[in-house]
């Protein structure tokens, strides 16, 4: 019966429109049917009880559903119902008609109920009551007591009811399912009708009986019972406090509203706010020579400390190969510190109506109290190295840099200035209809108030489209008014284009300092089958007195890199040359094949500087079994053919099987015509036979996971000379103890046999107090009378006190007929390396040593750091000391 009620709720929604809606107390914010109580109750069909609630969950009785259809019956006359449409009526009749079927049928429950309840014989002695009073005189009329004691019948007779009631709520499931099935029999509207007069006399019946018995009341002392107007009062006061209820949820709503704006303007802050990072930084140090030694020299190939000043450090941790102890470095009590502040500005605001949008702003600039490093500065001072606005013009992206050292970018021959700044100066950077950049500024050191008194100015315009580039730029640095006189003019254009498997790249440039130069160039090349087939070929003239605004200097050269292998300058042919050349390869199956030809001399075409070179190679794969064979000639100088290099030879190895590979070999080298052992002048080869044997420890199907192991035979044909090498290392672990021996014997003949080997050991994590780590490494090598040895303990307590850590080593490097003992051969030599003879350095006369210790706190940002090594450089010796305090926040 609940269903058929709450679908005639929700349908009477209908019926009311614009109308304040009533509250309930217990009709929850957000219930599924709150909106349609709300609209009935407004309408005048539910009424609610006096206490101000619905009651949602309780059952319906007839009496309640009688009032109901009465009420909704006078909704339903002719003059209301021009506001509904015909499936609103078709709806309403049908929800209607189920809920008088649901009545009928629970009516024969709750007769049958009421037969076995108290309430019949209450009701019967009420009216017996209520007839006695009607035949009383008026002085003989009930008294106060008589009327109290009626309505405490009344009462217990409702109590009753409602007992029965509770009781057939527990059929509600089955009365819903027979309701189902009556409301599919209901097939018109009369029965709802005719069903509701005979209600509607019931309800009149009972009306007429209270009206008689407050007539008869009137002769009764009836102060103890509640009147109509007190029953009123009651409801007045409730409709009131629904009112109440009104506003304060209207209040509730406005003050929703004014958060959500609050929320608004705090998200906008939010948008609009700007970020500091930067750093904090200190340092206070010293630097000593405790015995006047004169030797600078390098403490880094005994151990890897903070005070380290090597630019590379190996895989195993080692750097080397520049001084960082020694008289020049000595100092006495330094301080300095810096702050250095990055400001970003990450959203946008309008600048203007035109349409320029500011997006970001990032400002670097560094705090430094040590004063002096510039002209004319004596105690601390601000250096912003950069400032970064980033701005839309529509849709535009436009960016724009001020900074000490700029960074910008037109080709590789012009103003490549991306790994080196040309100066103190901005770039400006828009992409729109076309690619615009910009800069200005003044050549030369950015450490200094105006550089070499020039300044450098240019522009660069093009766009890039999927398949096609075009670009066309012009650069001016000329002398300032303090400066002499120098003006040098740049101008030119780069293009590229890919038509499908082809693609072109050309460039064409002038300079004018004086001396008109150019560069030009073009390429094309050509791939076919996703890649079975290339071939490429070039034009270039590139004039040495071409200068292009680029580097930090004029004269630095084309195709450079850093000692770290990061590109300085990326041309894609060296200055002073004339020249073309091709190449093609391709590959048919298991087959490979390939060939080139250059030719090229200076830009002025000497003929003494011509260069030809030519080869061809091919590849066979086979299973196993690979294949290989190769022709290279190379002449540096046209007019002397003793200059010629050639080299051929081929190859043949079967591998990886287990991670081993067997390579045999023969190769026969030239010059001028006659075979040497080589290696060639130029092109390095050599006129030997041989055979390797290794294994690959880091292959997927190796023998030995982790253990590379090579072996070499190598005899050269015309000395008969012959090269042995054997060689390995091993990397393993057990448990938390981790292992890398190594081994080397290499027996040249002629020459002195090299023995070497060594062990690398790693213990730790341990999971006990202060986490320790214990690392230890040994190394020697024998070549007749060069010998060098290295070996060194260590201990890193990874949590010493409060989350800190504290390490320190010991190690020792001493040498003998070793070329120097104060710097290795090379920063990047490993001293662990099988494939190289050498520990730190190669044969020499120098005997020497080196020793030391260091200890270094860390906590946070902050560390105390101390270091002592001492040098014997051929007898000469020199104590070096070092301490420092540092700490560095970054925020």
């Amino acid at each position: 019966m609940k269903k058929a009620v709450i679908l005639l709720a929700g349908l009477l929604t209908v019926l009311s429109m614009g109308f304040a809606s009533a509250q309930f107390s217990d009709v929850p914010a957000g219930h599924w049917a709150k909106e349609a109580v709300e609209k009935i109750a407004a309408e005048g069909i539910i009424l609610g009880f006096p206490d101000g609630t619905f009651r949602g969950n309780e059952n319906l009785t007839r009496y309640q559903a009688a009032m109901i259809i009465y009420r909704l019956l006078q909704k339903l006359e002719p003059g209301q119902m021009g506001a509904m449409d015909q499936e609103t009526i078709t709806a309403l009749r049908n929800a209607v008609q189920e809920l008088a079927a649901e009545l009928a049928s629970l009516g024969v429950r709750v007769s049958a109920l009421e037969d076995n309840a108290a309430s019949k014989s209450d009701v019967a002695r009420l009216e017996k009551m209520i007839a006695e009073l009607k035949g009383m005189p008026s002085g003989e009329g009930a008294s106060g007591a008589a009327l109290k004691d009626l309505a405490d019948r009344v009462e217990a007779a409702a109590i009753a009811a409602d007992t029965a009631l509770a009781q057939v709520q527990a059929l509600e499931g089955k009365v819903d399912a027979v309701g189902a099935q009556a409301s599919a029999n209901a097939d018109s509207i009369k029965a709802l009708n005719e069903l509701a007069v005979l209600l509607n006399q019931d309800v009149l019946s009972l009306q007429d009986r209270v009206t008689a018995l407050e007539k008869a009341s009137g002769m009764t002392d009836l102060s103890g019972v509640a009147t109509k107007d007190d029953v009123q009062s009651v409801r007045d006061y409730v409709t009131a406090i629904r009112g109440d209820l009104v506003n304060v949820s209207n209040k509730v709503s406005a003050l929703e509203a004014n958060v959500g704006d609050l929320q608004d303007q705090v998200n906008g802050l939010k948008f609009y706010q700007f970020t500091v990072s930067g750093s904090i930084s200190g340092e206070y140090s010293v630097f000593r020579v405790l015995d006047g030694g004169l030797e600078d020299f390098d403490a880094d190939r005994l151990f890897a400390t903070s005070f380290s000043t090597g630019e590379a450090t190996t895989d195993k941790g080692d750097v080397a190969a520049k001084e960082d102890l020694g008289p020049g470095f000595q100092q006495e009590g330094t301080w300095s510190s810096s702050l250095t502040l990055k400001l970003l500005f990450p959203n946008a605001y309008k600048v203007d109506a035109a349409g320029l949008t500011i997006k970001g702003i990032e400002i670097d600039g560094t705090w430094d109290v040590s004063g002096g490093s510039y002209t004319g500065t004596t105690g601390g001072f601000w250096d912003v190295s950069g400032v970064r606005t980033s701005f839309t013009v529509g849709n535009d992206p436009l960016m724009i840099t001020l900074a000490r050292q700029p960074k910008a970018h037109f080709t590789e021959y012009v103003f490549d200035n991306d790994y080196y700044s040309r100066g103190t100066g901005y770039v400006v950077e828009y992409k729109g209809i076309l690619d615009i950049t910009g800069v200005y500024g003044s050549t030369g050191d950015a450490d200094t108030v105006n550089g070499d008194n020039r300044y450098y100015r240019g522009v660069m315009a093009g766009k890039s489209f999927e398949n096609f580039s075009i670009a066309a730029y012009a650069v001016q640095e000329a002398a300032d008014v303090y400066g002499p006189a120098y003006s040098n003019t740049v101008y030119g254009g780069h293009a590229t284009a890919s038509f499908g498997p082809l693609s072109l790249e050309g460039e064409y440039d002038m300079s004018n300092n004086g001396t008109p130069a150019s560069v030009m160039y073009f390429k094309g090349g050509l791939n076919l089958g996703d890649g079975k087939f290339k071939a490429n070929a070039n034009y270039r003239a590139i004039d040495p007195d071409f200068a292009g605004v680029s580097q930090d200097v004029d004269t630095a050269g084309y195709q450079s890199e850093d000692s770290s292998g990061n590109t300085i300058n990326g041309a894609p042919f060296g200055d002073d040359q004339k020249g073309y050349g091709f190449d093609a390869a391709a590959e048919l199956g298991a087959f490979s094949v390939s060939g080139y030809y250059d030719h090229q001399t200076d830009f002025a075409g000497t003929a003494t500087s011509q260069v030809d070179k030519y080869g061809a190679a091919a590849e066979a794969k086979l299973s196993v079994i690979t294949l290989k064979g190769n022709y290279d000639y190379y002449n540096a100088d046209a007019t002397d053919p003793t200059n010629d290099e050639v080299t051929y030879g081929g190859s043949a190895a079967i591998g990886p099987m287990k991670g081993f590979t067997l390579e045999a070999f023969y190769s026969l080298a030239t010059l001028g015509g006659a075979a040497v052992d080589g290696p060639l002048p130029t092109t390095e080869g050599e006129s030997a036979y041989g055979a390797s044997l290794s294994h690959d420890g880091a292959s997927e199907n190796a023998l030995i996971s982790g253990l590379n192991l090579t072996a070499k035979y190598k005899a050269y044909t015309v000395s008969g000379n012959t090269d042995i090498q054997v060689y390995g290392d091993f990397d393993a672990k057990f448990g938390v103890v981790g292992i890398h021996p190594m081994f080397r014997y290499h027996m040249p003949n002629p020459g002195d046999t090299t023995i070497k080997y060594g062990a690398q050991v790693k213990v730790g994590e341990l999971g006990v107090v202060f986490k320790p780590t214990l690392m230890g490494d040994f190394v020697s090598r024998t070549t007749g009378t060069t010998s060098e040895m290295k070996y060194g303990v260590g201990l890193e307590l990874g949590d010493f006190v409060f989350g800190s850590s504290l390490k320190g080593g010991y190690a020792s490097y001493t040498a003998a007929n070793v070329a120097s003992v104060l710097l290795a051969d090379a920063q990047l030599l490993d001293p662990f390396n099988p494939a190289d003879d050498r520990v730190w350095s190669s044969t020499g006369t120098t005997n020497g040593s080196l020793t030391g210790y260091f200890f270094e706190w860390t906590y946070e940002g902050m560390q105390f750091a101390y270091i002592d090594a001492v040098v014997n450089n051929g007898g000469n010796t020199t104590h070096g000391q070092a301490f420092k305090v540092s700490y560095s926040v970054e925020f």
